[in-house]
């Protein structure tokens, strides 16, 4: 998608929408995307490498021997981190001025939060200064409409402790959240994974084209963490994503501006489960399409601030950061949109879901459930009581009126 979005076919030469920042240029001519594909187990690097529509190289793949096995320490030992230090000291060496680095995983298995930890921390130790952006597929104990691990939780804390001073910003999305959004907004009879994934992408797509694509006002890629994030423990987000639709309602009349960004702030549009009548503490917004305007927008933000649709905390002035993309997305679910958004917001709606996870590890600690797994291992036991603990002080902050 990231391939269409750019104009780009088969690894040639972008068409009327280039970025350098998604893309580089090989000496052949073709363009390679600056990604870098990573897993413990071989056989879903070798299905890429398969994958004709997926353009890659030497540089865009990492990948070990066997699987972490869900478990959060055979993750973050797994030797393959050292094969994914140099191929993105490679990649990060051949940038001209590298900002930042987005991570995208899903952090309950062993794999997406060990891994991921480690790998994280090696670009922290090599670069204290750049930026890490991380776009987190959460784990959901309540979740009944996709097959969860019992461990979710326990990968989740651990993480989120080890990783505490290593991330400058988190966007949370769950599963549960974009099964609900396929099966009752976008009406897909049976939704799975394949329509989950390209719903996330959509949104990531509208979220990052303020400084892949060309817009104005100007959005740089340091003015997510900075407007989001407002101290340590409470740099958790989430993300919204307008218009989203049925086949049989395709003729939508959701057009303006003023409609999208009315969705926006609808319950049932947030790609993650959380109440935003909560109160928001920080938000950004990205606006995609031909039609829209920067006096559009400010009218309808500051309608939906006015009629309450924009629900701030009661210490924070309403402000949004906005970016203005006049390049309408290549389609979402085979149909063409002229004008989209996406949101990203801090907000005090997160308290719930925190409170899941934090109750779901208390329960299973009290009782050494699953514990031995990882104290074979090599972790002890004060690991899971400093992660519970951390696991509280976010909970905290966000419950905090």
């Amino acid at each position: 998608m990231l391939n269409e979005d750019h104009n780009i076919d088969g690894g040639q030469a972008p068409g009327v929408h280039p970025s350098y920042t998604a893309f580089r240029v090989l000496k052949n001519g073709e363009h390679a995307p600056r990604n870098l594909c990573i897993d413990t187990d071989p056989s879903s690097i070798w299905d890429l490498r398969k994958n004709d529509r997926v353009l890659s190289t030497k540089w865009n793949d990492a990948h070990g021997v066997e699987s972490s096995g869900g478990l959060y320490p055979r993750g973050m030992l797994s030797p393959v981190a050292d094969l994914a230090r140099n191929k993105t000291r490679f990649l990060l060496e051949e940038s001209d001025h590298p900002s930042g680095v987005v991570f995208f995983y899903g952090c309950g298995g062993g794999t997406g939060s060990g891994l991921t930890t480690n790998v994280s921390a090696r670009l922290f130790c090599d670069n204290p200064k750049l930026k890490q952006v991380h776009f987190v597929v959460s784990p959901n104990p309540g979740m009944r409409a996709l097959p969860t691990s019992p461990v979710e939780s326990y990968n989740f804390g651990l993480m989120a402790n080890d990783m505490l001073d290593m991330t400058n910003c988190n966007i949370m999305v769950d599963n549960d959240a974009l099964y609900h959004i396929c099966a009752k907004k976008a009406r897909f009879i049976k939704p799975n994974y394949s329509y989950v994934n390209k719903l996330m992408s959509m949104a990531v797509l509208v979220a990052s084209s303020g400084w892949r694509l060309i817009s104005s006002p100007s959005v740089k890629f340091e003015d997510m963490p900075t407007n989001l994030v407002i101290s340590p423990l409470m740099k958790y987000s989430v993300m919204s994503l307008a218009p989203i639709f049925s086949y049989d309602v395709y003729e939508y009349d959701l057009q303006t501006t003023g409609d999208i960004t009315r969705e926006l702030f609808q319950p049932n549009s947030y790609l993650a489960r959380c109440d935003p009548q909560g109160g928001a503490i920080a938000a950004c917004i990205s606006y995609r399409g031909e039609g829209v305007s920067a006096v559009s927008v400010s009218t309808a933000l500051g309608e939906q601030t006015v009629r309450g649709g924009a629900k701030f905390v009661s210490w924070m002035n309403p402000s949004f950061k906005v970016g203005i993309t006049p390049v309408p997305l290549p389609c979402m679910f085979g149909m063409k949109l002229p004008v989209s958004a996406c949101m990203l917001s801090n907000t005090r709606g997160l308290a719930p879901h925190f409170g899941e996870i934090h109750h779901n590890f208390s329960s299973m600690l009290s009782r050494k459930a699953f514990i031995h797994w990882y104290l074979n291992e090599g972790m002890e036991f004060n690991e899971f009581e400093e992660s519970l603990q951390n696991l509280n002080s976010i909970l905290n902050k966000y419950m905090r009126r």
